[in-house]
Formats: C-alpha cells, sequence, structure tokens
C-alpha cells in the first residue's frame, strides 16, 4: 500500500511539472500575437473619401480611389465630359492679371487748323492747289497702354472676394508743322468763315517775302479705376460665372492747339496799327471729362484642357465732370493781347457742368494654361461712354476779324460777338486688342 501510495504522488508531481513548462512556453515573447490583434486587410478604395481640400491646393483633375473633386469641381460640370489632365487648373486663392493694350480711339472732330495755300487762295482749303495739313478731323494712331487686376477670395470664402483693376492709356500726341521758306513761300494760315461777309477768309502765318511757321497739334488719354464685390455664382470644373458690383472712375483728357511764329507780320496790322511783327499767336481748346460712378458686372470663364475663354460684361452709370478751358493770345514786338483767331474775348474762360453717363465695357479673352498658376490671354475690349466734351466740338469756325488782333478790321463797330462759346456734348468710344500674363496662386 506503502507502494501505491509512492506511486500516485511521483505521478502528480509529474503531471504538474509538465503543466508549468507548457504555461512558460505560452508566455514566451518569441511566440506570434493571437490572429485577432491583426488588423483586418480592408481595401483603400473602401476608405470613406476625403469631404473637403484647401482652395490652391487640389487640381480639379486630381481625384484617386481616397479622393474627390473640391465641392463645385465635380465632372458633371463638363460641357463635354472630359477631365483636364492633373495640374491644369485650380481653386485659388488669389490672382494678378497684367495686360499689354494696343487701342484705337473714335476720331476727334476739328475743323481744318493749318492749310498750306496757294497765292490768290489764301488758305482756303477748297482752293486748287490746297493742302490742309491738319484737322477735319483728327485721325489718331493706335495708343498703348497698360492693365493691371488683382483679386482675392475674402477670409474663410471661395464664393465671395474682391477685385480691383487699374487702366491707363499713353500721352497720345498728334502734332504737325510746316516752315515756310526764307522769301515766305510756300503760304501758311487757318482759314475761318468772315461773320462780316459769311465767306471763307484767312489769317497767315507766312506770305510771300514773310517767313513763318504753322504748328497745330492735339492730344488725349484715357485711364480708368475699378473696384468691385466679386461673388461667384457657379462653378464647375469647365464652367464658372461671377457677378459683381462696385465703383467705377473714369477720365478722358484732351486738347487742341494752334500756333503761329512769324519773323514779320504777314497781315501788316496788330491792334488796328501798321505792324511789321514779328508776331506769335496761340488758340488752347481743353477738355476734361472725369466720371464717378456705380458699376455692375458679369464674368465667365470656360475651360478645355489647357484653353480658356473669359468673358467680362460691366455696365458703369453715374456722373460726368464735364470741363471746358479756352485760352488764346497774339505778341506782337512784346505787346500782348487777348485773343488768338477762335479764342477770343467772347469764348475765353472756364466752363464745367455735370451730367448723367454710362459706361458699358466688354472684354473677350482666348487662353492658353502654361503651369497651374501661369495664363497667356490675347483679347479684344470695346468701351463706349455716352457723353463727353471734345475740344474740336468747341471750335465755332465763325469768327467777326473785328476781334482779331491781327485783322486790320479790328477794333471796328461791326457784327456779333463771334466766335461763340460753344459746350457741345457727344459720345465716344476706344476699342483694341489686349494681351495677358494671368496668375493664379
Amino acid at each position: 500500500m506503502q507502494k501505491r501510495l509512492l506511486k500516485s504522488v511521483a505521478a502528480l508531481a509529474a503531471g504538474a511539472a509538465l503543466a508549468f513548462g507548457a504555461g512558460r512556453a505560452v508566455a514566451q515573447p518569441s511566440e506570434p500575437p493571437p490572429a485577432a490583434a491583426v488588423a483586418p486587410n480592408v481595401p483603400l478604395a473602401a476608405l470613406p473619401p476625403a469631404t473637403s481640400f484647401p482652395p490652391g491646393i487640389l487640381p480639379p483633375g486630381a481625384m484617386g480611389p481616397q479622393g474627390v473633386a473640391p465641392p463645385g469641381y465635380d465632372p458633371s460640370g463638363g460641357i463635354f465630359g472630359r477631365v483636364p489632365p492633373q495640374g491644369e487648373f485650380f481653386l485659388e486663392r488669389a490672382w494678378t492679371n497684367f495686360e499689354y493694350l494696343l487701342w484705337d480711339m473714335r476720331d476727334g472732330p476739328a475743323p481744318a487748323l493749318a492749310v498750306q495755300g496757294v497765292p490768290g487762295g489764301g488758305a482756303d482749303p477748297n482752293f486748287p492747289g490746297a493742302i490742309v495739313l491738319f484737322g477735319g478731323p483728327i485721325r489718331w494712331d493706335l495708343s498703348n497702354g497698360a492693365r493691371v487686376t488683382a483679386g482675392t477670395w475674402l477670409p474663410g470664402s471661395t464664393r465671395v472676394g474682391i477685385e480691383g483693376s487699374g487702366t491707363i492709356l499713353e500721352v497720345k500726341p498728334l502734332t504737325r508743322g510746316r516752315d515756310a521758306g526764307i522769301l515766305g513761300g510756300p503760304l501758311l494760315g487757318t482759314p475761318f468763315i468772315n461773320e462780316l461777309t459769311g465767306n471763307i477768309d484767312s489769317l497767315l502765318a507766312s506770305d510771300v517775302g514773310v517767313p513763318g511757321r504753322i504748328e497745330a497739334s492735339a492730344k488725349t488719354q484715357i485711364y480708368a479705376v475699378d473696384l468691385n464685390l466679386v461673388v461667384n455664382t457657379y462653378r464647375r470644373m469647365f464652367l464658372s460665372a461671377n457677378i459683381y458690383g462696385g465703383f467705377r472712375h473714369f477720365q478722358l483728357n484732351e486738347e487742341i492747339y494752334l500756333q503761329f511764329n512769324s519773323a514779320g507780320n504777314p497781315s501788316g496790322t496788330f491792334l488796328g496799327l501798321a505792324d511789321a511783327g514779328p508776331i506769335a499767336l496761340e488758340d488752347r481748346f481743353q477738355t476734361q471729362n472725369v466720371f464717378y460712378g456705380g458699376q455692375l458686372g458679369f464674368q465667365f470663364q470656360y475651360r478645355y484642357k489647357r484653353w480658356t475663354l473669359d468673358g467680362d460684361n460691366r455696365l458703369g452709370m453715374g456722373v460726368m465732370t464735364r470741363v471746358l478751358d479756352v485760352n488764346g493770345f497774339t505778341n506782337s514786338n512784346g505787346v500782348r493781347a487777348v485773343g488768338g483767331l477762335f479764342a477770343q474775348t467772347t469764348n475765353i474762360g472756364t466752363r464745367s457742368d455735370n451730367e448723367f453717363a454710362v459706361i458699358p465695357q466688354l472684354t473677350g479673352r482666348l487662353g492658353y494654361q502654361l503651369t497651374r498658376c501661369v495664363r497667356m490671354t490675347a483679347g479684344f475690349d470695346f468701351m463706349y461712354v455716352t457723353s463727353v466734351l471734345r475740344p474740336g466740338d468747341q471750335i465755332d469756325p465763325v469768327v467777326n476779324p473785328t476781334l482779331v488782333p491781327l485783322r486790320p478790321e479790328f477794333g471796328q463797330p461791326l457784327g456779333t460777338a463771334r466766335p461763340a462759346q460753344r459746350f457741345v456734348p457727344t459720345d465716344f468710344w476706344a476699342h483694341g486688342v489686349s494681351f495677358g500674363f494671368h496668375l493664379r496662386y
């Protein structure tokens, strides 16, 4: 019995030893973890897609298994159903445009101011052999200019932003002058309608034996400034549209100038007395048109692959301040008299008024996207202004010779107060091409 008891104790001890060894083997760190601790192998495409992207980071074409286009840039907006390659377009934070302008403007009205005449016909432009050097009308050459535009979406928004632009054209001069030879030929002068006779008459800058110079010139310049609040109303990958409203400033400055400089006095009189010169004469007509008003506009951009088509239509409405300044004088032997030819005591001075005006402007551009941020464009602009003063319209061609210091009739109590004061408004337009460099950030 004692032997059986010892055998039972030995069996229990061996079992306990085996159980202890097995427990230590399970606890070894070299063993692999339980299968329940391994993450399940889920396909990446099954993960929930991102729902928003910061503007200026993701190109609309960058759509992978884990991404979607930014709101409004889904492919359903494509007119032809095509998705542009990655990197062509993206939702910008801010933008800046630099454009070179080459514009043509409406001809300037003006009578014939400088004429090369013939003996016996004076400076009558209708006389056979006469040549009009300046005037009737003034045909401007193309003007160079620039336009700069900058805008940004407001903080926290990709739908509401501000945009400003500035446009300026060069001061465009047009000058025609002619000198008579040492013997006084050719005959140079300015025609006018003699108020006493009703016929075409002349005031001469040179004549046979009296050399002189005649010069006539004109200048024009445009500049404008805009500041607008922009609201995006539609945005898809291929098409976007904005409306905007704000402030517009526009200014048109012009001038016409006539000058005589003669070694003698072709008329032979000054202030009603005999005079042999030398003489100098000047007429100057200046106009300034300044517009301040509100503005409404509509913009759109269509994108196809790397090509873009932009349109910008705006309408400004407000007050046009119109200013006319007329001056003239005649010199002989150091004595200055008020009045030249078309500028006399009857119309010299400054006048102004305020008038409601409308300025519509249309712009179209074709562009090519060089990189995500850089685009080159070529476009066309047309601008119309309803009510401006232009200097040539303010020149009264009818002159009473008794008011002209160089005429023999000067000082006689004849005729009426001509040239008369004129304040004649008209419309104006300008159009031309643009070449631009556009940046998006």
